[in-house]
């Protein structure tokens, strides 16, 4: 099994003896450049997609904890890398396809509306069912799915930016998509990165175009096939040896594209419910993987008291949805009220959230809500970090909006009172995991503390000319020693930095998210221009 996934990782895979990122963003920055000469894009979008102090994306597995031998689902993240913007750019123009596949199924909440218009029409001898396609990410011919994701543009009237252009950028993202593992560089060559922005909707596009053509030829087929990206969800209404028949077609009508499944003539898991063939109806109830713990967010977890106030009634809701027989409904937020009280949470306001939902018809919560004019829809947002100890800043913005209005720049920016959007602080899993994973050594070496030159020295300009080893810095100023932490060499990012003048010996502190040697560049021409606005300029 080892050995099987070693050979499966090196088709997917490629080993790189270098680090693509630079020459990668070069080339991505080249397309841009073609479509803003060409009147495609604006000025705006290219400082946008053009790739900057960009990183090599790190390859990471999430465990399969519910399924045997915890096989992992490999991530890439690909934040800061030279494919992240231009991913981005290219699903705002893909991603609105998707709902218009015949299969499309949006979440829990649509299949139910789904289940809710045929639950009457099944046979008692009907078969329910779902497949899931195996590794559909990493699976994907390029050539098929940019193929399927240009078909599916070419439906749409007058786009923009050209097909070609969107073809392009998809080339990219998919051809460009490097990143490290334990220390070393790789290139996927098969497949789109599960990470990547544009891969849900580009694998559903890709779907779509296969699934109609696999239907089509085969000999017998479901009367219901929905599919929630590569879970599916089917109705077989021949018998079963004509379902045998069907699931070789699909496991054979596509080189790297393989299906698993489970019917029965009974009831199915999919998604997060169970759905039941009774009496020739169809009923639903919640579905939970063994694995589930029911850990809600507790009581004391720094998040607004609004998010865990609603934890209660939105988990409620769910069930409600879910449940169709009322006394499953009754038992499921029985368990609620029991996990909710042992995580912290107020017992009279846990019970206060479920009895609005008990007196609220299924009917009614399944019910698609109309989300157009909003009054939140056009008020502009005010995104700050979430601290238990900050005022009540939507109060203070409501009652001082006219302030804002005494000036006409803020006046038009601001028309209307702004709503309070808050952001997660850094928690410990921030803290403490990281996506890049160090290579394993028995016998790891001790860091070595200080600042060093690289190991091109001889053909590096910051390391041959400026970089001082040492382990310490001293401001003359103050006559302070600092110990340096960490190796230091001028590809390392996240510094704080000293520049000496060995003239006058005027000192001056930085510091750089991206590496040491891309930093000090940007020093060097701002020096050589006289760019006296910056600090660096002024200084030197």
């Amino acid at each position: 099994m080892v050995l099987c996934r070693q050979c499966l990782f090196e088709i997917i895979y490629t080993l790189l003896d270098s680090d693509p990122t630079d020459i990668f963003s070069q080339q991505i920055k080249q397309t841009i450049t073609d479509m803003y000469q060409r009147n495609q894009i604006s000025k705006k979008a290219v400082s946008f997609l053009s790739p900057t102090d960009c990183k090599a994306a790190r390859f990471y597995l999430l465990p399969k904890i519910h399924k045997p031998g915890n096989p992992g689902r490999p991530i890439i993240s690909g934040n800061g890398s030279p494919t992240e913007k231009i991913s981005l750019f290219v699903d705002h123009f893909i991603k609105p396809l998707v709902p218009q596949i015949n299969s499309y199924i949006h979440d829990t909440p649509d299949f139910l509306r789904k289940l809710e218009d045929i639950k009457n029409q099944i046979p008692s001898t009907a078969i329910i069912g779902t497949f899931d396609v195996t590794s559909l990410y990493t699976n994907i011919p390029h050539a098929e799915g940019i193929a399927a994701t240009c078909a599916a543009l070419s439906k749409k009237v007058h786009p923009c930016p050209p097909i070609s252009d969107i073809k392009a950028l998809m080339q990219q993202v998919l051809t460009k998509n490097n990143f490290t593992f334990m220390d070393k560089h790789y290139l996927q060559r098969h497949g789109t990165a599960m990470g990547t922005r544009m891969a849900p909707s580009y694998a559903c596009l890709f779907m779509s175009s296969l699934e109609e053509r696999m239907l089509s030829t085969a000999p017998c087929r479901p009367l219901i096939w929905w599919r929630y990206i590569d879970d599916i969800f089917f109705i077989w209404t021949s018998d079963e040896d004509s379902l045998l028949t069907f699931i070789n077609h699909i496991n054979s009508f596509h080189s790297t594209i393989k299906f698993t499944s489970d019917y029965s003539h009974q009831q199915v898991n999919f998604l997060d419910v169970t759905v039941r063939k009774e009496h020739g109806s169809l009923s639903t109830d919640l579905y939970t993987k063994p694995t589930d713990t029911h850990q809600y967010l507790h009581s004391s977890s720094c998040h607004p008291r609004h998010c865990k106030s609603g934890i209660a009634y939105s988990q409620a809701l769910r069930l409600r949805r879910i449940c169709s027989n009322n006394s499953s409904f009754i038992r499921h937020t029985d368990a609620l009220e029991k996990h909710l009280i042992a995580r912290g949470h107020s017992a009279r306001r846990v019970r206060e959230a479920i009895q609005r939902v008990r007196s609220l018809s299924r009917s009614s919560t399944l019910a698609v809500k109309d989300k157009k004019g909003r009054d939140c829809d056009n008020k502009l947002p005010l995104v700050v970090t979430f601290h238990p100890n900050l005022p009540p800043l939507q109060k203070i913005t409501s009652n001082n909006h006219n302030i804002l209005l005494t000036s006409d720049r803020l006046q038009r920016a601001v028309p209307e009172k702004p709503i309070i959007a808050y952001r997660r602080p850094r928690n410990l899993r921030d803290l403490l995991v990281r996506a890049a994973v160090p290579p394993l050594t028995s016998n790891p070496t001790p860091i070595q503390h200080g600042t060093f030159k690289c190991d091109r020295t001889s053909r590096c300009i910051v390391c041959s000319h400026h970089i001082v080893e040492s382990n310490s810095i001293t401001s003359h100023s103050m006559q302070l020693t600092h110990k340096t932490k960490g190796h230091i060499t001028c590809t390392t990012t996240n510094v704080i930095y000293l520049i000496s003048c060995r003239v006058c010996g005027i000192q001056y502190v930085g510091e750089t998210k991206t590496t040491l040697k891309k930093r000090f560049y940007g020093h060097r021409s701002t020096v050589n221009t006289m760019k006296t606005e910056t600090p660096v300029g002024e200084t030197f």
